[in-house]
């Protein structure tokens, strides 16, 4: 499924979480939405997600010109689906795949690298804009300066003719979230298979 590639690696520059991030005053919970735009000698691609989390448990729903994709990751074990679809995928996570939790936390430890060149706002929240370049990779980062949730909210990457931007459109924290978010809908069933090399995930059933 090309949204826990793609997605994941976003979630863990963009978004935050989780019960042990108490210590650094993370909320626990919450929903993001996001925009990530692609673009590539004049020609562009957008994906909206949206991402519920609670404790170590997430839910990111990704929408694009195929429809609806579905990633459930509660402990280590991930659930990948296509709505209207009748069947999951179930994998068991290899210990080498943080969960929602510990990507966040990773995260808030490091310093956003760069030079700082300036402020800005994003979804209401302040942030400090940082620049870091590295030949021919460009990135810029907005990073939240409240203190709830100070990690990046945007980034914004250049290489070469590829122009990538992920933006948090809108951030609610400490939201109430049902515990059926994290399960499979009912009715559905899961058919489990192994983890794929290097814990690549596999295509949702229903998509190709």
């Amino acid at each position: 499924m090309r949204s826990r590639n793609g997605f994941i690696l976003g979630i863990a520059v963009i978004a935050l979480t989780a019960t042990l991030a108490n210590a650094a005053g993370l909320p626990t919970s919450g929903i993001q939405t996001q925009t990530s735009t692609i673009t590539r000698t004049g020609a562009s691609s957008t994906e909206t997600r949206k991402l519920y989390w609670s404790g170590d448990r997430s839910r990111t729903e990704s929408y694009t010109t195929d429809g609806e994709q579905v990633q459930i990751q509660n402990g280590r074990t991930m659930y990948l689906f296509a709505i209207g679809s009748k069947e999951a995928i179930k994998e068991n996570l290899p210990a080498n795949i943080p969960s929602i939790r510990e990507q966040f936390l990773q995260v808030a430890k490091e310093k956003a690298p760069g030079k700082k060149i300036g402020t800005g706002t994003v979804a209401g929240f302040k942030c400090d804009i940082y620049k870091e370049s590295k030949g021919k990779l460009i990135v810029t980062r907005f990073v939240s300066t409240d203190p709830r949730f100070p990690l990046p909210i945007k980034s914004v990457t250049d290489v070469g003719v590829v122009h990538q931007e992920i933006t948090t459109t809108s951030l609610q924290l400490n939201a109430r979230i049902a515990d059926s978010m994290f399960s499979l809908p009912k009715g559905m069933k899961a058919k489990e298979i192994k983890a794929p090399a290097q814990g690549k995930p596999s295509q949702a059933p229903g998509k190709r």
